[in-house]
């Protein structure tokens, strides 16, 4: 059974039948090594948000997030026994191809990321861009508002919510890029209608 009262738990993720992790605020990871009778928790600290976690069959794994001064990117070699925090970055979403190479995309911002040493250290680029006056911003609005999908090194999807300046003019997108994300080509549908643009 879980049991972890007053935490909301933000992303679940299962390498098997058996083995499996969720995680949420409070900085809390459990894990559980029988299907999810029994859940162990392997790290919590009350100042910080874990948004999502992601491991490899070989034990290597990823946990990030954080809100407010407290954030951090967590590493694991060991299954989440130990993990270790390699970089301060507040990331709501990632996804690995391997141990190395990554990519992520974080609420409120206009970028994505890409690591190519396990997330110790990341370069961020730009999917898209809205001119408002005299300053270039995309909002992101929420967690259900921005999603990433990494199909191989090439291939990647980006869906996320425009902030316009009412109702009647924000929009939802969703980017594609073939080059792992060098350019992106970027389809806009209506949130009234589902018309595309």
């Amino acid at each position: 059974q879980l049991s972890a009262p007053n935490v909301v738990f933000q992303s679940v993720f299962f390498l098997d039948t058996l083995r499996g992790w969720v995680c949420g605020d409070s900085g809390k990871i459990l894990a559980t090594t029988n299907g999810g009778i029994e859940w162990q928790q392997q790290i919590g600290d009350r100042n910080m948000l874990v948004n999502d976690i992601y491991l490899f069959p070989s034990g290597v794994g990823w946990a990030g997030g954080g809100y407010g001064p407290a954030t951090a990117f967590l590493r694991t070699t060991n299954f989440g026994s130990q993990w270790d925090s390699i970089s301060d970055i507040r990331l709501s979403q990632f996804s690995f191809l391997n141990d190395s190479l990554g990519w992520a995309v974080a609420l409120g911002d206009t970028r994505y990321w890409r690591t190519t040493d396990g997330g110790r250290t990341w370069t961020t680029s730009y999917v898209d861009t809205m001119r408002l006056g005299t300053s270039t911003q995309v909002s992101f609005l929420g967690e259900s508002d921005i999603s990433m999908d990494v199909v191989d090194q090439n291939t990647i999807f980006i869906s996320y919510y425009q902030m316009g300046t009412s109702s009647t003019n924000s929009i939802l997108k969703l980017a594609k890029s073939t080059d792992g994300g060098v350019t992106w080509i970027i389809t806009t549908v209506d949130p009234r209608t589902g018309n595309r643009g």
